[in-house]
This record gives C-alpha cells, sequence and structure tokens, in this order.
C-alpha cells in the first residue's frame, strides 16, 4: 500500500471536508435564503395586514354611513308620513281660510261701498238724513241734507261728492 494508499487516504479527508463544506455553504446559502425569504414573506404579510386592517376600516366606516343613511331615510319616511295627515288638514285649514277671506272681502267691499264719497253725478242721497259732503272744484266738506222732494241741497250750494254720516 505505500504511497498511493497514503495519497489516497490523505486525499480523503480532504475530498470528504469539501463535500462537507459545500453541503455547509449550500446550508448556508439555503439557510440565508430562507432567512431573506421569510423576510420578504414577513414583509409581505405585513403589508396586506395593513391593507387587509384598513379594508375592514374603510368597511366599518361604510357601515357606519350607511347605518346613518338608513337612520336618516327612516326619519324623513316618518316626518313625511307624520305631515302626509296635516297636509290634508292643511289644504282644508287653505279652504277655509280662502273661504273666511272671500267673507271679509265681501265685508270690506260693502263697507267701502258703504262709506266711499259718492259723485253726485252717480247719485244723490234718497232720504233727509244729514251727509258729508265736498265741492272738489272748491275744496271744501262740511255737512249737509239734500231734500229729494225739491231736488237741491238745504244749504242751496253745490257739491261734488257726498257720503253717509257714520258712527263708529
Amino acid at each position: 500500500m505505500g504511497c498511493k494508499d497514503s495519497m489516497h487516504s490523505s486525499n480523503k479527508p480532504s475530498i470528504i471536508g469539501s463535500i462537507v463544506d459545500i453541503k455547509t455553504r449550500n446550508k448556508d446559502v439555503t439557510i440565508t435564503q430562507l432567512r431573506t425569504d421569510l423576510a420578504t414573506t414577513e414583509q409581505r404579510c405585513s403589508h396586506w395586514a395593513k391593507r387587509a386592517k384598513d379594508a375592514e376600516a374603510q368597511l366599518k366606516a361604510a357601515k357606519e354611513d350607511a347605518k346613518h343613511d338608513l337612520k336618516m331615510a327612516k326619519r324623513v319616511i316618518k316626518r313625511k308620513e307624520k305631515f302626509a295627515d296635516k297636509t290634508l288638514n292643511l289644504s282644508e285649514i287653505l279652504a277655509v281660510e280662502n273661504n273666511n277671506l272671500k267673507k271679509a272681502n265681501t265685508k270690506l267691499k260693502e263697507a267701502l261701498e258703504k262709506h266711499r264719497w259718492i259723485p253726485v253725478s252717480e247719485r244723490l242721497p234718497e232720504n233727509t238724513f244729514k251727509v258729508w259732503v265736498c265741492n272738489t272744484k272748491i275744496g271744501f266738506t262740511s255737512e249737509d241734507r239734500y231734500i229729494p222732494a225739491v231736488s237741491r241741497w238745504e244749504s242751496g250750494r253745490v257739491y261734488t261728492h257726498w257720503k253717509p254720516i257714520t258712527l263708529p
């Protein structure tokens, strides 16, 4: 055995050592690669966890908005139902008030007609009660009495307008 065996035997440890080194290096490379991959995966998980958390927050906000919108819609519906009867009552009230206004307008027209200055060219008093008289051409107002039997004023003056004297 001599030289060959000793050479062979001295080479064995170096080859085995090389193989072990290669395997160890491969393990180191593999462990390093695994650590890198793990770090990358952790970063991705963290990123997606943050996005999931943001999405949950947005979903929660959307749910709150939807609850608020539903609450407001229910209020609107409730008010609409509440005032639906009032609308009918309001139209009835308006009809009654319109009728009252028409009556008041008629009374006002009658009162104005009763108390307006009447041109003597339109008509003269029918009885001999005292009335207010005026002459717009001369510019005075006084009391006088028209006498239909003789078709003249008691004072003998000429007037342009007259109106009944009314007490408050």
